[in-house]
């Protein structure tokens, strides 16, 4: 099993972020590593590779419209697991996550949207209610105080 806090990637470290996911973070696009024992970039964590049984990964970009990303890993324990196909697969694979979580982000901000209109909609009506209450309140009386047009009754 995997244990993310084992795998370290910084995007400051000049060692760590020539590393696949780092790749994809900063420049998006796929990483494509079929074999760790060949690949310089994956040097830092061949070690880790080796132990949970790991030969080979593709990294996918997951990147949204507001500049955040994120990477989709896949590991293999077979070396040259990531042909064109499954490339071309994971990829679309990627593209429907990041579809996915737009869509929920969308979702929650059209529904934080209602919200506000519901609650200013509330808001007018009770200034629509007490607007007549004060005009009800001036006819009663007959005073008013007028300023370009516009009469508060008193």
């Amino acid at each position: 099993m995997i244990h993310p806090k084992k795998i370290k990637i910084n995007l400051k470290s000049d060692e760590l972020r020539k590393g696949p996911t780092a790749s994809v973070l900063l420049d998006g696009g796929i990483v494509i590593t079929n074999n760790f024992e060949l690949s310089n970039r994956f040097k830092p964590w061949l070690d880790y590779a080796r132990e949970v049984g790991f030969s080979a990964s593709g990294v996918f970009a997951i990147k949204f419209e507001n500049g955040i990303s994120g990477a989709l890993n896949v590991y293999s324990n077979q070396i040259d697991a990531f042909d064109e196909h499954e490339t071309s697969i994971l990829n679309r694979v990627a593209k429907n996550i990041t579809n996915a979580i737009e869509n929920l982000y969308l979702k929650a901000q059209k529904e934080e949207a209602l919200f506000l209109l519901k609650e200013r909609n509330k808001e007018l009506k009770i200034i629509y209610e007490i607007s007549e209450l004060l005009i009800v309140t001036g006819k009663q009386i007959g005073r008013a105080s007028c300023r370009e047009r516009v009469c508060l009754y008193v």
